[in-house]
């Protein structure tokens, strides 16, 4: 497998899906710290039985402009993106951010503190998950016998390093039989950190 550079992924950029809201994350170490959850809450906000996330500082988090892919646009400030952004106050300290046009799912903060946002990973760039595969391997080629491995073998580590879980899997407890209790990178809490218990090994 090839190796990540780390010095050639500095910055990632995303946005929701009609592109009205982007960002890009400095990234000041790699890889980014990165969690899941399957709180009931976080299943709601993203449609999905696992929600990925990115957790990074507001200070390392550029607000782009629609037009815009490069990391100079519009700096946040406490990660006030312009509108269509909205936010939706799902309980006393959750805030989870939005496109307002598309509803594309952006963000979870904690009112309670500046000092990190959770980036759901699923509105990361595509290129920064699986590099250019869509337009170098045709989906035929893919069903062919031991092309999907293959293909692989010869990607770099960047979509794993970004996605897995390294700082934990949070409400294992809401996992599903046979389709979220896998096996997977990083501790399982039966909640949130905050309790302390996890899963045993």
């Amino acid at each position: 497998m090839m190796a990540t550079s780390r010095a050639a992924y500095e910055s990632i950029t995303g946005g929701c899906l009609c592109g009205a809201v982007r960002y890009a994350i400095d990234m000041p170490s790699w890889p980014p710290t990165s969690t899941t959850c399957q709180c009931t809450q976080c299943r709601k906000f993203t449609g999905s039985l696992i929600a990925h996330f990115l957790v990074v500082s507001p200070r390392n988090v550029t607000c782009l402009r629609p037009d815009d892919s490069s990391a100079s646009a519009l700096q946040s400030q406490n990660l006030v993106f312009p509108p269509p952004y909205r936010e939706y106050r799902s309980s006393d300290m959750g805030r989870r951010g939005f496109c307002g046009d598309c509803g594309g799912t952006l963000v979870w903060r904690n009112a309670r503190s500046e000092e990190e946002i959770e980036v759901c990973v699923g509105s990361v760039d595509e290129k920064w998950l699986i590099g250019d595969r869509t337009e170098r391997i045709t989906s035929e080629s893919l069903a062919e016998a031991g092309a999907w491995h293959e293909m692989l073998e010869q990607e770099d580590a960047l979509g794993r390093d970004i996605a897995a879980p390294r700082a934990g899997n949070f409400f294992w407890r809401n996992a599903v039989k046979g389709v979220t209790d896998q096996a997977v990178a990083g501790k399982k809490w039966v909640e949130d950190t905050q309790r302390g218990l996890a899963i045993p090994e």
